[in-house]
């Protein structure tokens, strides 16, 4: 009957005891170091948001074994035991996703938002196609130049509503992700950029060297001229520059939020760029990395100061402390900080979720404005890169804060002839 490790009821075990293991590092990844951790997000991240996908590709491939004679035998039905119980909890994981929505809006509500109109459920089909980006009513426009540094060009990403505007849509520049070395604007945020465009935003994704050939502050100088860019150019869309948030998700969200509180530090920006204002009206943060120093201990070991140290700012934490401390936005907590949203999963073995906690409590300590903060039970690192359970309702709710602190802006700005002819009369 050719090999035997081919046998139906081999297949079948072989299957169900990888699958089972895959489901549980989706429930409980492991992280006794950074290398183990990074390997653990990686097999959980697709496995566990797709988990609806893979319970029923389990089931499938179970029927077909079955009636290929994988019953026949007793080690078929340990093989099929294993397949149903990691089947069970993979659905049990995608159900517990909507808990997302709940934590979301308590999170958004005690932040003083209102959000009554956005109670509702993810809908299954909403989930259906993960990978289905495009949306109707929304044009891009891809490589628009924003500057030259040297021998690199920086490029962004325009989206925004096809159709007539008013000229006062909200801006907003979006940093992705990739630790600093990886990772491309094209492919990263499109959930988020997608809904803020057909909300009738103009959404700018911005570009930035990369480690190794990049060296820190290099990043969020990159960064700072994207938004300088976005300020003078998001009017060719409809865009109005007087409410600009900045968002980004790990890498990005430490950029992101170094833009958000240190606007104002001479090192941090580039020459010509100086005297511009390059301050943000709102920042949302998505699983970021916001102490280079690891003075909490957050990161198993020596955990990312090692990588810091060799790839990104390639100086040595000893004999430099005060430069990882300028990198890390928890040292630029300020009384003057925009809105802030962070959200960040709490089984993260990426950037440990501690990360988000220490920044919302040093900015909720000096900070005049909200910091809203929404922890996800369940989800790992890049849980919104793709249509899922978890990532929609990330999406909605960072698009309920954002258009909330854009209203309450135009409101502001809108009253102000108001005042200024009270204070006339």
């Amino acid at each position: 009957m050719g090999y035997s490790f081919l046998r139906p009821d081999y297949v079948l075990l072989v299957l169900g005891a990888l699958w089972s293991v895959l489901a549980y590092n989706v429930h409980r990844p492991i992280r006794p170091n950074v290398s183990i951790g990074t390997a653990a997000f990686f097999a959980g991240w697709l496995f566990g948001e797709l988990a609806a996908h893979q319970a029923v590709v389990q089931i499938l491939a179970l029927a077909w074994l079955t009636v290929s004679g994988a019953l026949d035998h007793p080690l078929g039905w340990v093989g099929a035991a294993l397949t149903i119980s990691s089947a069970a909890a993979l659905m049990r994981y995608h159900e517990d996703g909507h808990r997302a929505g709940i934590d979301g809006l308590r999170a958004l509500n005690e932040g003083g938002i209102d959000t009554v109109a956005h109670e509702t459920r993810v809908a299954a089909r909403s989930v259906a196609s993960p990978f289905t980006f495009r949306e109707r009513g929304v044009k891009v426009l891809r490589s628009q130049k924003v500057a030259r540094v040297g021998n690199h060009e920086l490029h962004a990403d325009v989206y925004h509503r096809d159709g007539p505007t008013d000229g006062k849509a909200p801006v907003l520049v979006y940093v992705h992700g990739g630790g600093w070395t990886i990772g491309y604007r094209r492919f990263q945020g499109l959930p988020i950029l997608n809904a803020l465009a057909r909300a009738g935003w103009v959404c700018i994704s911005v570009s930035y060297r990369l480690s190794p050939n990049a060296t820190f502050p290099d990043h969020i100088h990159d960064v700072f001229r994207g938004v300088s860019w976005a300020r003078k150019n998001a009017h060719r869309w409809g865009g109005d520059p007087s409410f600009l948030a900045i968002l980004g998700n790990s890498a990005g969200a430490h950029l992101g939020a170094l833009a958000a509180l240190a606007h104002d530090e001479p090192t941090l920006r580039p020459e010509e760029l100086e005297g511009e204002d390059l301050s943000v009206s709102a920042f949302v943060g998505l699983y970021g990395v916001y102490d280079f120093t690891n003075r909490h201990k957050h990161w198993p070991g020596a955990g990312i100061v090692p990588f810091v140290e060799k790839v990104v700012l390639k100086k040595s934490l000893t004999d430099e402390p005060e430069a990882f401390r300028l990198a890390s936005p928890i040292d630029h907590a300020r009384a003057d900080a925009p809105p802030v949203l962070l959200i960040h999963g709490k089984k993260d073995t990426l950037a440990p979720v501690e990360e988000s906690r220490r920044l919302v409590d040093a900015l909720r300590r000096v900070s005049r404005e909200s910091v809203i903060y929404s922890e996800i039970e369940g989800a790992q690192h890049a849980f919104e890169i793709f249509h899922s359970i978890r990532g929609r309702y990330a999406v909605r709710t960072i698009v309920t804060f954002l258009e909330s602190r854009a209203k309450r802006s135009r409101a502001v700005i809108e009253s102000e002839p108001a005042l200024a002819e009270v204070a006339n009369a």
